[in-house]
């Protein structure tokens, strides 16, 4: 039976172009119900290392209703990627060829996933999110112009993805921590 969670795998912090810090941005979700969250600052995993911080001073994580997803925002040559992580992976030197982070992703226990992949204005991968094995699409970004999400939202049905909008159904048999697995629930 899937759980539903309220999720926000897409968010950044002061260690990027986000406005709040990192305890801010948690606290934030918590008030509005999220109840799994990443931190995906630009080209770096400095948020979500912050963020964890927090979490554990605060043992956030002992109460049994929050999840929090180490990621990074990679900007690759071709566009933006998420990349969201069961632990942080060591370093922010991360591959900025889509082939080589995909094989990164896999050697690290991550999960890739395109961010606004057809958003022209913030540095979407457009078609090709076509030419790769994702783990899931980002199909809504509330940055992106309503154009760009109907593009995004219409390729992963035609791939063969399940396309969860509002409730996000996280897969708890995941050998990547209860991340999205949106295409082995097809």
């Amino acid at each position: 039976m899937p759980i539903k969670v309220k999720a926000d795998l897409h968010t950044h912090t002061i260690y990027s172009d986000g406005k709040g810090e990192p305890r801010d941005v948690i606290i934030n979700a918590l008030d509005k119900g999220i109840r799994a969250l990443a931190i995906t600052d630009h080209d770096t995993f400095k948020g979500s290392l912050k963020a964890l911080e927090f979490i554990r001073d605060n043992d956030l994580l002992s109460r049994g209703d929050f999840v929090f997803i180490v990621g990074n925002e990679v900007r690759t040559l071709n566009g933006d990627v998420l990349v969201l992580c069961s632990e942080y992976p060591g370093t922010d030197n991360v591959p900025k060829s889509i082939p080589e982070l995909l094989d990164w992703v896999a050697e690290n226990n991550c999960v890739a996933v395109p961010a606004h992949p057809y958003d022209v204005l913030r540095h979407g991968i457009g078609d090709r999110v076509r030419r790769y094995k994702w783990h899931a699409i980002e199909v809504f970004n509330a940055g992106a112009l309503p154009v760009f999400n109907w593009r995004a939202v219409r390729q992963p049905v035609s791939l063969g993805y399940l396309v969860l909008r509002i409730v996000m159904r996280m897969c708890l048999t995941s050998s990547v921590l209860p991340i999205l697995c949106l295409k082995s629930m097809i």
